[in-house]
C-alpha cells in the first residue's frame, strides 16, 4: 500500500501535530509580449537581453506609460515589477537629458535592494554612475553629488518629507523638482493605515512643490494583490491610475503546498521550536512569521535554550532594528550563513532573500493580503514547490480558519486604508505645506490636489483657536513623523550610551520598553533602567534572558463631543442608543509583573503611571437604566466577542481597534466602547454602526460555541483566547461572563426587533461621504462635554414613489418603492437602461429631477412635513 503521508506531514505528525487540511497551489506557466513603445536604443538591449520578449503584464504597463498615463502594477510576488518601472524611466531619460526620477521604497534595505539592479541596467543604456541612494544613512557630500549628477534617486518617504522637501527651494533640489518626471513606488501596499495616510499628504505635497516649480510628474506604482489597486493610489496620490492586474500577469511560478497543522492545545506554542529546529537539522531554508515583536523575540530564545546547536544558524528579524543589524541578516541569508529567519511583517516586503522552500505562518494573519505576501516568500521559481506550515493560534480568528480552512484560501481581498480627515494629520501637513510654499502668510495652495478644505486652511488658520506646536514651529518637519500619527519615536541606548540598539515609539514603550521593563532586542534581554523625555531616549542594561516582564495597564474612554464630531445616532425608544463620534483615549501603564523561569515572582506598581492620551473615532452604546440591570463581566464579554467578530468579517490588524466598558453604579446605565487606536483615527471601526445588526448572530455563536475552552462550566463562561479574551494587554480579561452576555445579547435583541430603529446622519457625516475633511471645522472648539441634544437635526428630504432621480453620476432613475434597513431608508430605483438597483437616501446623494420632495422626521417617524418646517408637528425635534 502507498504512503498516503508525503515528508512533511509525517514531520508534523511525529511532533504531534494534526494535518487538518491541505491545499495545493499550481505552478503558472510564463506569457511573452513584445514591447513595441520604446526608443530604439531601449529596444535594442531588451531584445538582447530578453529574446522571447517580457511578461504581458510588464509589456502592457510600459505602453500605458509610454502613452503618459500613471500605471499600477498589482501582481504576485517577484513577477519583475522592477523592468516595468526602469524601462519607462529610461526611455523618459534617454529623451530629455534634463529629466529626473524618484524611485521610493518603504524601508532602506528595499533600496538598497534595487540599486545595483538599476544601475546595471541604466549602464546598459548609457547612463553608467547616474543611479544613487538618497536616504537617512546617505552623508551630505553624497546627497549633494546625487543632486547634481543623478538622474535616479532611491529614496524612502521620511527623507522626501524631512529633507527633500523642506529644502525645496534651496538650488540643486529646486532644480530636482522642477526637472521631475516619473515617481516611482514599489510595495505601495504598505502605504495603508497610519503609514498610508501620513503618505497620501506626503504625495499631494510634492505634488505641489513640483507644480510650484514647473514640474508635473508622472507616477507608476507596484502593489501586492490587493482589492481595489486604482482606489487605493488615486486616494494615495490625488491622481487616476490604469490597472495591471493579477489577471495581465504573465511571470512564471513555482507551485506550493500548505499544510494546517493543529494541536489541541492552541497555547502550546513551544512545539513551533522543535519545527524550526528539525527544519535547520534537514538543512532546509525557511522563514517563519509570527504576529509581533515580543512573539519573535521569544520564540527565538526559547528555540536557542532548547536547541543551543542552531544558534548563528537562525536569527530573529524585526522593525526597530539597526539598519546594519538588519542587513547583517539579510546579507547572511543570502551567503547561506543563516539557514533561516523568525520575523515579524517586516519580512512581508519584497527584500531579495534567496529561494526559501520552507514558510512557517505562527498564527494566520489578520488579512488576505498579508496571507498572501507571506507565503509568496517561498514557490517563486519556475519548477521550485514551496511548502507552507499554518499553525493558528489561540485567537479568534485563527479560530475561525481553523474551522474554516477551505475559506483561508478563497477569502476576499481587503481595502486598504487612506483616512484624510484626521485633524493630526491635517494640521502637521498643513504646516509642512506651509513652510514648504516660502511664504507663510499666503502659502498658495491648490485645492485640486489637497483638496478645499485643506487649501483654505491657509486662509482660516489664524481665526482658529488652536494651540497646536506644530503650527508655530519654522521647521514642523522636525517634530512630525510620518509612520505613525502624534507617536514620538525613543531611541533605545545601552547603560552608557555606548551602542544603540533601535528605536520604539512611545506607543509601543507603554507595552515593551516601560521603566523596568525586561525588553528582548536580537534575542538578548535588557532591563529598561530609565525612559528620558525630554531627549527621548531609553537607557538599558543586560538582563538575564530568563526574566521576562508583562506590563500592567488600562485604559479610559470618553466620548468627545463638543471638542470632536457627531457623525451618526440611532436610537431603539428610550432604551439602547449607538453613538458614532470621536473620543478621547487615555491608556496607562501603571506597573508590571515579573517572571523568573515561567514563574510570577514579583509585582510593582509605578508612583505615576504611563500614560498616552489621543483623540481618535469610534462606535459607542448607550444603555438607559430602564433597559435593565448590566453587569460588568457581561458587558466585557460582549464587547470583547463583537471586537473578535468584527475583525473576521470586518478584517483589520487587531492592533487598530480596541474595546471598554463601563457600568454606571449609581443609575444602572452602561456605555460600550469600540474605538481605533490610531490618534485621530482611520474610520475602521465606523463601519460597527452600517453592520452592528449583522453582526448579532456571529456574536451568539461566539458566546455559545467554543472548542477549547475547558469544559466545566466555571471556565467556559470565562472564555479562553479564542472565543472572547483579547490580546490587548490593557484590556480586561479577568471579569468576562459569557453566560451574563448571552442574556444581554437576548435583551438587546428584544429591544432591536420591539422599536423601529430611528437614524441620524449629522452633517459632518455627509460631508465626509463627500470626500470633505470634517476634522477642519471643529478644530476651533475646545472644551469637553456631553453630546447636545438640541444640536441633533431629524428632517431627511424624502421623494415620492414615482419621483425621477439623479444620481451623482448623472444617471437617473425612477423611484418604484421605499422602505427602511437598519434605520436608513432605501429606494428602490429602475434605471433609465432597465436596471433595477437599491439605493440608500444618505440626504445629498440624490438630486430630484421631476415629482415632489417632503421632509421625514427621524425621531418619531412622521412623513410628508412641508420643507420649510423646523420642527416636527408631531414630536416637536428639530428638523433643519
Amino acid at each position: 500500500m502507498a504512503d498516503m503521508y508525503d515528508d512533511v506531514e509525517r514531520m508534523l505528525m511525529n511532533m504531534g501535530y494534526t494535518v487538518s487540511y491541505r491545499y495545493e497551489q499550481a505552478p503558472r506557466p510564463g506569457k511573452m509580449e513584445k514591447c513595441h513603445s520604446l526608443v530604439p536604443e531601449i529596444s535594442r538591449v531588451i531584445d538582447d537581453k530578453f529574446p522571447k520578449g517580457l511578461y504581458t503584464h510588464q509589456a502592457k504597463a510600459i505602453d500605458y506609460a509610454v502613452k503618459g498615463e500613471n500605471v499600477v502594477i498589482c501582481t504576485g510576488t517577484a513577477s519583475g515589477k522592477t523592468i516595468a518601472f526602469a524601462l519607462p524611466v529610461l526611455h523618459s531619460l534617454l529623451a530629455d537629458d534634463k529629466a529626473r526620477a524618484l524611485f521610493f521604497y518603504p524601508t532602506k534595505a528595499l533600496s538598497g535592494d534595487q540599486w545595483e539592479k538599476l544601475q546595471d541596467l541604466a549602464e546598459s543604456f548609457g547612463l553608467a554612475g547616474k543611479v544613487y541612494k538618497f536616504d537617512g544613512d546617505t552623508p551630505e557630500k553624497i546627497r549633494q553629488e546625487a543632486l547634481k549628477n543623478g538622474r535616479i534617486l532611491l529614496c524612502t518617504p521620511d527623507v522626501l518629507h524631512q529633507t527633500m522637501l523642506r529644502r525645496s527651494l534651496e538650488g540643486n533640489y529646486a532644480e530636482l523638482f522642477s526637472n521631475l518626471k516619473y515617481v516611482i513606488l514599489d510595495e505601495c501596499h504598505i502605504y495603508s493605515g497610519a503609514f498610508g495616510s501620513n503618505m497620501a499628504y506626503l504625495l499631494r505635497r510634492l505634488r505641489q512643490v513640483c507644480r510650484r516649480l514647473g514640474g508635473a510628474p508622472q507616477f507608476m506604482a507596484a502593489s501586492a494583490t490587493s482589492k481595489d489597486p486604482g482606489g487605493h493610489l488615486e486616494k494615495l496620490t490625488g491622481v487616476k491610475f490604469a490597472v495591471i492586474g493579477e489577471e495581465d500577469n504573465g511571470s512564471p511560478s513555482g507551485g506550493r503546498d500548505f499544510y494546517v497543522a493543529v494541536k489541541s492545545d492552541l497555547e502550546d506554542d513551544k512545539s513551533v521550536i522543535d519545527i524550526v529546529a528539525e527544519l535547520v537539522r534537514q538543512d532546509k531554508r525557511f522563514i517563519v512569521f509570527c504576529h509581533s515583536r515580543r512573539i519573535t523575540e521569544q520564540l527565538f530564545v526559547d528555540l536557542v535554550e532548547n536547541y543551543p546547536q542552531v544558534e548563528g544558524l537562525v536569527m530573529p528579524y524585526r522593525s526597530g532594528y539597526e539598519a546594519e543589524d538588519r542587513q547583517k541578516i539579510e546579507e547572511a541569508m543570502r551567503n547561506g550563513s543563516l539557514k533561516g529567519v523568525i520575523s515579524t511583517s517586516a519580512l512581508e516586503l519584497g527584500v531579495d532573500l534567496p529561494e526559501l522552500e520552507f514558510c512557517v505562518l505562527m498564527g494566520i494573519p489578520s488579512t488576505a493580503m498579508s496571507f498572501w505576501q507571506r507565503v509568496g516568500r517561498v514557490g517563486r521559481s519556475p519548477g521550485s514547490r514551496g511548502k507552507v506550515i499554518i499553525i493558528p493560534s489561540a485567537n479568534s480568528i485563527d479560530e475561525y480558519y481553523r474551522l474554516h480552512p477551505e475559506n483561508l484560501f478563497s477569502r476576499e481581498l481587503e481595502d486598504l486604508v487612506i483616512h484624510l480627515d484626521n485633524r493630526q494629520l491635517i494640521l502637521a501637513h498643513f504646516a509642512c505645506a506651509r513652510t514648504e510654499s516660502g511664504n507663510f502668510d499666503r502659502p498658495d495652495l491648490d485645492a485640486d490636489i489637497f483638496g478645499r478644505d485643506f487649501a483654505k486652511l491657509a486662509e482660516n488658520i489664524n481665526e482658529m483657536d488652536i494651540s497646536d506646536d506644530v503650527l508655530i514651529r519654522p521647521e514642523p518637519h522636525q517634530i512630525v513623523g510620518i509612520r505613525g500619527i502624534d507617536d514620538e519615536t525613543f531611541e533605545i541606548y545601552t547603560g552608557g550610551g555606548e551602542q544603540r540598539l533601535g528605536t520604539i515609539s512611545y506607543s509601543q514603550i507603554l507595552r515593551e520598553a516601560y521603566p523596568k521593563a525586561v525588553y528582548r532586542h536580537m534575542g538578548e534581554a535588557y532591563r529598561v533602567e530609565r525612559v528620558r523625555y525630554k531627549d527621548r531616549t531609553i537607557r538599558v542594561r543586560r538582563e538575564k534572558r530568563t526574566i521576562s516582564t508583562s506590563p500592567i495597564g488600562f485604559v479610559i474612554v470618553k466620548e468627545r463631543v463638543n471638542n470632536g464630531v457627531v457623525y451618526r445616532k440611532a436610537t431603539w425608544g428610550n432604551l439602547l442608543e449607538m453613538w458614532h463620534t470621536t473620543v478621547a483615549v487615555t491608556t496607562n501603564t501603571s506597573g508590571y509583573r515579573e517572571r523568573v523561569n515561567n514563574q510570577w515572582v514579583h509585582q510593582e506598581k509605578y508612583p505615576t503611571p504611563l500614560q498616552r492620551r489621543v483623540v481618535s473615532e469610534g462606535v459607542w452604546f448607550k444603555f438607559s437604566p430602564d433597559f435593565g440591570k448590566i453587569s460588568k463581566d457581561a458587558l466585557n464579554a460582549f464587547a470583547h466577542a463583537l471586537s473578535n467578530i468584527f475583525s473576521i468579517l470586518h478584517p483589520c490588524d487587531p492592533a487598530e481597534i480596541a474595546t471598554h466598558s463601563v457600568v454606571n453604579a449609581r443609575d444602572g446605565s452602561a456605555r460600550c466602547y469600540i474605538f481605533d487606536t490610531t490618534s485621530g483615527g482611520l474610520g475602521i471601526t465606523a463601519a460597527v454602526f452600517d453592520h452592528f445588526i449583522d453582526l448579532l448572530a456571529p456574536i451568539k455563536e461566539r458566546l455559545m460555541y467554543c472548542e477549547h475552552c475547558d469544559t466545566d462550566s466555571e471556565s467556559f463562561d470565562r472564555g479562553c483566547p479564542a472565543c472572547i479574551q483579547v490580546p490587548r494587554w490593557y484590556e480586561d480579561n479577568e471579569h468576562l461572563s459569557k453566560a451574563k452576555a448571552l442574556n444581554l445579547l437576548e435583551r438587546i435583541n428584544e429591544v432591536i426587533n420591539s422599536f423601529e430603529m430611528r437614524t441620524y446622519y449629522s452633517d459632518e457625516f455627509r460631508r465626509r461621504t463627500e470626500g470633505e475633511l470634517t476634522a477642519i471645522g471643529t478644530m476651533g472648539r475646545t472644551a469637553d462635554g456631553e453630546i447636545a441634544e438640541e444640536d441633533m437635526k431629524y428632517g431627511l428630504v424624502t421623494f415620492s414613489i414615482g419621483s425621477l432621480i439623479s444620481l451623482r453620476s448623472g444617471q437617473k432613475g425612477v423611484i418604484r418603492g421605499s422602505r427602511f434597513e437598519n434605520g436608513v431608508l432605501v429606494y428602490d430605483v429602475e434605471m433609465e437602461d432597465g436596471r433595477k438597483i437599491n439605493i440608500k437616501n444618505l440626504g445629498n446623494n440624490l438630486t430630484l429631477v421631476n415629482g415632489s420632495q417632503s421632509l421625514m422626521c427621524l425621531n418619531c417617524g412622521e412623513e410628508g412635513i412641508a420643507q420649510g418646517e423646523f420642527l416636527c408637528p408631531v414630536c416637536g425635534a428639530a428638523l433643519g
